[in-house]
């Protein structure tokens, strides 16, 4: 059973005893978790423990080399939609004869940028935690498979193999159907993954602190709504594991992580309420004290 449930039941209990004493000897007794239930709760725990295992050191330890390739991969999107607007312009403004060459020329350069940014990402991937080594390992032999297909291409444009318009588009085809949709269909999975190492950490760890009993009402609360909330998006994640369909996942886990971001704000509420509960007593500064300054008396005019 849920711990926000079990708290909601505790709280319950304690109202309906001091209402009347005669209603607590004629109500049924609260209904204890069955076995099954609670073997439930303890794997559902079990697996959030395994998922969270180390995951905030690692995270800070790969934070530096996840931003870099962030950036690095950022800059080079940039460059490369930068790159197609200019080409689409020089294709437009070509004749028939510059036309393929124009074309050849752009293509090589679109891939050979997609190929660097497959690289930066590949780096990230390696080094971010939260994903099952299953997961890793099938996303970088993809990505080792979409980089060799891609580098084919590029000596291929190099050395004119393509005769045409159509071979071109043949091989772009290609290259999106049998390299790059089996990679692209994976990230959505990666993220996923990474979410719930997220959200099973931070559940970890509202655990401990409502197990130490040293929680004012205020946390409690928060922290308690923080766990719902954080459940909710858990569950939802879970769900859009199951998909099939690329584009379901890409619409559940981007309304979950949206969910998330919203949890561990609730979350963050707690933690800042309990650090001004904890907090020192501030001395009330005193204001100083002037010495008694005694006015000097002016002189008496003459017309007095």
């Amino acid at each position: 059973m849920p711990l926000h449930l079990l708290i909601l039941q505790m709280i319950l209990a304690v109202a309906l005893t001091s209402s009347s004493m005669l209603a607590a000897t004629i109500d049924p007794p609260e209904e204890t978790p069955t076995p099954e239930e609670s073997k439930t709760v303890d794997t559902r725990w079990e697996k959030r423990s395994v998922r969270a295992e180390n995951f905030k050191s690692r995270f800070l330890l790969s934070r530096k080399a996840a931003e870099a390739g962030f950036v690095t991969e950022t800059k080079l999107r940039e460059e490369r939609m930068q790159n197609r607007r200019d080409c689409r312009e020089s294709v437009r403004k070509a004749n028939r004869d510059q036309r393929f060459a124009k074309l050849t020329a752009c293509m090589q350069e679109d891939l050979t940028r997609t190929m660097d940014m497959l690289k930066a990402r590949s780096e990230v991937i390696a080094a971010v935690p939260g994903i099952g080594e299953e997961l890793r390992g099938l996303i970088v032999a993809r990505s080792d498979l979409l980089t060799d297909a891609i580098g084919t291409i590029i000596e291929a444009l190099d050395t004119g193999v393509y005769q045409d318009e159509a071979e071109l588009h043949e091989a772009r085809k290609n290259l999106r159907e049998k390299y790059l949709l089996p990679y692209w269909l994976l990230l959505p999975r990666m993220k996923t993954e990474q979410s719930l190492a997220w959200i099973s950490h931070l559940l970890l760890r509202a655990k401990t602190l409502m197990e130490s009993g040293s929680l004012s009402p205020a946390v409690t609360a928060k922290i308690t709504e923080s766990q719902v909330c954080l459940e909710e998006a858990e569950t939802a994640l879970q769900e859009g594991l199951e998909q099939k369909d690329s584009q379901e996942m890409h619409s559940i886990f981007g309304q979950a992580q949206s969910n998330v971001i919203s949890c561990i704000k609730l979350y963050r509420e707690a933690m800042s309420t309990q650090e001004k509960e904890l907090a020192p007593p501030a001395e009330a500064e005193q204001e100083p004290q002037w010495p008694k300054r005694y006015l000097r008396k002016l002189p008496k005019s003459r017309n007095e």
